[in-house]
């Protein structure tokens, strides 16, 4: 079943030509830039689930080699791609054609590692033996901000090997926070950590990369690898336990569990994935980097980053005009309920105007045969509302009381009709009237006498 769907995709164009059969595979070489361990754990688990196979690809992975620069191991062709720190931006800069496909970690881990009391300070560095990898620019970057420059220390080839460090053979060694302070703790020694971040220079970790070369010739190839990876990635940081025993199986047990998962756990708290969107990079982020650079005279002041960030090609998705035709009947099929209930609501709202302009229409003829009887009335009439006011004045009254329609019609008539002193007892015989429902010519009568 899965073949066949590979099938269908190659025929739609959704995977390369390499992925229409589990025997036709693209081979690939990624050149790691350490030693095997959970810093590649997604990668692993692209292999073992199968991830790079579905896109197309035969992934092999290569440890870095001693003395050699896994940047070097791409630009030369012994691999397709690399995981390399930010000295990517830095080689870019220089005019390197590097390509940068995803950051793996948002902040670097890459520190000094100093034996001894805590507290110390970087600067006591000065005139001691150090050991650093002749790439790690960017403590190289971290040194001279700290108005340490290499002339001020002495710089020895690295060996990896922590019992120069607790020996006193070097004072410091170059490592990664998420590695050699497992066994420092582990053996109980006291040790100091100096991270650029304390400069200020803050600087992605580890990032997969390749050539501009290779991202131009095959961008469908390149984003179809980067897509696997990533989707390794997301696997490994969801099953740390599974990928320490997958390790430990298959690539070498030069670390034990409990280190391994020591590891996942440190990167994680520089991935952020809960945050940031695994692979994420900042366009402007790895330009501030390269000016870091420039600043620290390790770069030219004219250098260029630009096509140093992939940019996949964007490939017509049927899915989104599928997704719309869809929405487009639904909201068709909506219009057309809407259209039936309006019409619905729009006869019974006309048959209720009807029926309320008959209603106006009897009230009208009801009020005006009410004013015709007022009118032809032979006594003086009159009616008010609730709060007193004159609503109707007939003839007879005009002439009884002297007062013409115009002058009473809207007021209390018994500012003008009643003597103050009677308005509080007249004003509760109408009151009691209107409760008790008395004709209004009891009223009248009452007010009369």
């Amino acid at each position: 079943m899965r073949q066949f769907s590979a099938v269908l995709l190659l025929a739609f164009g959704l995977l390369p030509a390499s992925a229409g059969a589990a025997t036709d595979l693209q081979p690939v070489m990624l050149q790691l830039n350490w030693k095997h361990q959970f810093q590649f754990a997604g990668y692993y688990a692209a292999i073992e689930r199968g991830f790079y196979r579905e896109a197309g690809f035969d992934v092999r992975l290569q440890e870095v080699q001693e003395g050699r620069d896994p940047i070097d191991a791409v630009m030369s062709g012994e691999a397709d791609f690399g995981v390399g720190a930010s000295e990517l931006a830095l080689r870019r800069g220089q005019g390197q054609p590097l390509v940068v496909l995803a950051t793996i970690l948002q902040h670097s881990p890459l520190v000094l590692i100093a034996a001894g009391r805590s507290g110390a300070s970087v600067h006591e560095l000065a005139g001691k033996k150090v050991m650093l990898m002749p790439h790690e620019t960017e403590l190289i970057a971290y040194l001279q901000q700290e108005q340490l420059p290499l002339d001020r220390i002495v710089v020895v080839p690295h060996s990896f090997d922590l019992k120069d460090l607790l020996t006193g053979k070097v004072s410091a060694a170059s490592g990664y926070s998420t590695d050699e302070p497992y066994l420092l703790k582990k053996a109980g020694v006291p040790f100091n950590l100096f991270s650029p971040r304390a400069s200020g220079i803050d600087f992605y970790g580890d990032s997969l990369f390749t050539t501009e070369r290779l991202a131009r010739a095959h961008p469908d190839r390149v984003a179809a690898f980067l897509s696997a990876s990533l989707h390794g990635w997301q696997y490994a940081m969801d099953h740390p336990a599974e990928m320490a025993d997958l390790i430990l199986a298959r690539y070498g047990t030069r670390k034990t569990r409990d280190h391994l998962l020591f590891e996942a756990a440190e990167m994680r708290r520089l991935m952020q994935p809960q945050l940031v969107e695994i692979g994420y990079m900042n366009p402007g982020r790895w330009n501030q980097v390269a000016a870091t650079y420039a600043q620290l005279g390790m770069l030219p002041a004219s250098y260029s980053l630009d096509g140093f960030l992939f940019r996949p090609a964007q490939r017509a998705d049927w899915t989104l005009l599928y997704r719309f035709g869809i929405a487009a009947a639904i909201v068709l099929l909506i219009a057309g309920v809407v259209v039936v209930v309006s019409i619905r609501l729009n006869l019974r709202l006309s048959r209720e105007v009807a029926e309320r302009r008959q209603i106006q229409n009897e009230l009208r003829k009801s009020e005006q045969r009410f004013r015709t009887l007022i009118e032809s009335a032979p006594l003086a009439m009159m009616t008010w509302d609730k709060q007193h006011r004159v609503t109707g004045w007939n003839r007879q009254a005009q002439e009884l009381f002297g007062w013409s329609e115009s002058e009473v019609l809207g007021r209390d008539f018994l500012t003008f009709m009643i003597p103050e002193s009677a308005r509080t007892e007249v004003d509760h015989i109408v009151e009691e009237a209107i409760e008790r429902g008395i004709e209004s010519h009891s009223v009248k009568e009452s007010l009369i006498k």
